[in-house]
């Protein structure tokens, strides 16, 4: 859940916080529109990994039109299923939070990679092998043209045009995967955010076509000039169109002029073949440019093929680990560092798992990419008029407001004490017996004259579920009673209450935890091993034995002197879940 510390805006987020089934753990990217964390999944029995969070940035989670861009790019990403296209696993709101779930892919930008070991924004790019930027391009095109190709339900295409392409955006994985991301401003006929009011162009300037630079009507083509221009930029350091500070206006202006060198211009040597591919697909005519950019990757591969020895992604993630390694690995080291530190509250206080530790935005590690997976500035908004969804409270509550009656007896049971939730094991025909000190017999009934008014009672019943690692062959005990087999929740203690549970297992170390009302719903609970048997739990070696003692029955073990487990004892399942 998201913190609720004093002074914290509407939207923020911050490392530790939960989003759904996702702990935050670390801020790898920011861009102009939002912001990507490394965040842990959390599963069933002991699951977890590492996913992407992608958040809008929080001075824009109140504006409709970000959140629609948010709520297209959820639709046309989630429906492309292809290896040079970043996954998304789930889109989710916590608290008004929107959030959406990628694929974490261990690696970094085409524009990081271009520029290693530095941060500065208009820092020269350091030009790649040609045969090695073409094979990036190559793939990218691959995933490009999937998400071309997407489809309806129906079976019809939906035209969908990426429209941000651009370094920044295709993802170089430390095992030479590439992959296309970020489809925050991409267009698809029927998306809310399709229709683009005059003098408002989304995407980055250097990296338009001159249709989407004049505002007119934009197709796939378009996509393929963009590719053209990172080809360009990969394999001579240099963008073609660009001007001092960046100016956007000159920019467009020069895009619209069409007017830019050659990279041979800029590359002694440079191959022809490859120069042409470039030139056709940065043609000014739409026409006169690839049709689709699996053509454009046709072309590339088959220039690969003729130029030299094949190139693989193991070339690519040798290229990665060459120019920033060391970024990817730092990262790598500091996540798994933080996955380490949640395992360990999880475990050592159930209660501290999921809280905010604040913003760590003062000492951001140097790993952390100053590359916007998504860079929308405010004056590229298009003004969508479809409305989308607002920020509204879980509806748990509502949903058990209608089940008071049937919880009724539940809860005046528990006003007794949380011993009570136990006595509902025993109202069968043949109730199991309790042991005494484990559950206090009731009062004596008082006259219905004198008996006082019943406590107000609450609209639902909620469980604390304890998952253990190892999952198998644990016996819990809660309050002095133990659970029965498979059993694994228990009631959540009324504020201002603690309960006590304990965690056993042959050849493990025994765990305890205190819940409280503020536990989380889900807790995970690993038990250690234990270092080495006790010696005297070590067998002892037998005489041999005659044939005659073999066909006597086996002695029976001596009652052992500690005190016998309390019996376990059934605790109904809820069944309102």
């Amino acid at each position: 859940m998201i913190g609720s510390a004093p002074g914290r805006g509407f939207g923020e987020v911050h490392p530790g916080d939960r989003l759904g089934r996702y702990e935050i753990l670390l801020a790898v990217a920011q861009g102009g529109m939002a912001r990507v964390w490394a965040a842990k999944q959390h599963g069933q029995r002991g699951f977890s990994k590492v996913v992407a969070i992608k958040t809008i940035l929080p001075n824009l989670a109140e504006d409709e039109t970000f959140e629609r861009m948010f709520l297209d790019e959820a639709r046309v990403a989630a429906g492309v299923h292809h290896p040079n296209v970043c996954e998304i696993f789930d889109l989710g709101e916590e608290d008004g939070v929107l959030y959406l779930a990628m694929e974490w892919v261990e690696g970094e930008s085409l524009a990081r990679v271009l520029k290693p070991g530095t941060g500065v924004e208009g820092a020269l790019p350091q030009r790649l092998n040609a045969r090695l930027a073409a094979k990036i391009i190559a793939e990218a095109c691959g995933g490009l043209h999937a998400a071309h190709e997407l489809t309806d339900d129906h079976g019809h295409r939906l035209d969908v045009v990426h429209r941000d392409v651009s370094p920044q955006n295709i993802l170089v994985g430390s095992n030479g995967s590439v992959k296309v991301m970020d489809f925050g401003v991409a267009k698809a006929l029927g998306m809310s955010t399709e229709t683009t009011s005059a003098g408002q162009i989304k995407g980055k300037a250097p990296y338009m076509s001159p249709e989407q630079a004049g505002g007119r009507k934009v197709d796939r083509r378009s996509d393929v000039f963009a590719l053209g221009i990172c080809l360009y930029e990969a394999t001579t350091g240099k963008r073609p169109f660009s001007a001092p500070g960046g100016n956007q206006i000159q920019i467009i202006k020069q895009i619209l002029s069409g007017q830019f060198e050659p990279p041979s211009a800029h590359v002694p040597g440079y191959p022809h073949e490859l120069e042409q591919i470039i030139l056709k697909a940065m043609a000014m005519d739409p026409f006169q440019r690839f049709a689709t950019a699996d053509r454009m990757k046709t072309a590339l591969e088959e220039w690969l093929a003729r130029s030299g020895p094949v190139i693989t992604q193991t070339h690519i993630g040798a290229e990665l680990q060459t120019r920033v390694g060391h970024i990817v690995s730092e990262r790598q080291e500091h996540i798994k560092h933080l996955m380490r530190q949640s395992l360990a509250r999880v475990t050592a206080s159930p209660r501290d798992s999921f809280q905010s530790v604040g913003d760590q935005s003062a000492s951001v590690p140097s790993f952390i990419r100053n590359v916007a997976p998504t860079s929308t500035s405010g004056a590229e908004l298009s003004q969508g008029a479809i409305s989308a969804p607002r920020k509204r409270p879980s509806a748990m509550g509502t949903v058990f407001m209608g089940v008071g009656i049937g919880l009724g007896a539940f809860l005046l049971i528990g006003g007794l004490g949380f011993g009570g939730w136990y006595l509902l094991g025993g109202s069968k025909a043949t109730p199991e017996p309790v042991a005494a000190a484990t559950v206090a017999p009731p009062p004596a009934t008082a006259p219905s004259a004198a008996r006082p008014a019943p406590a107000p009672m609450a609209a639902s019943v909620e469980y604390i579920t304890v998952r253990t690692v190892p999952a198998d062959g644990v016996s819990l005990e809660f309050e002095g009673s133990v659970l029965k087999p498979g059993v694994n929740r228990v009631p959540r203690p009324l504020p201002g209450s603690t309960r006590k549970l304990i965690a056993r297992a042959d050849g493990y170390e025994e765990q305890t935890l205190n819940l409280d009302s503020e536990t989380p719903s889900t807790v995970d609970l690993v038990l250690s091993a234990n270092a080495a048997p006790a010696k005297a739990e070590e067998p002892k070696a037998a005489p041999t034995a005659t044939p005659e003692e073999h066909a006597k029955p086996a002695p029976k073990p001596e009652k052992s002197a500690e005190k016998p487990k309390p019996t376990p004892v059934d605790i109904p399942d809820n069944p309102f879940d």
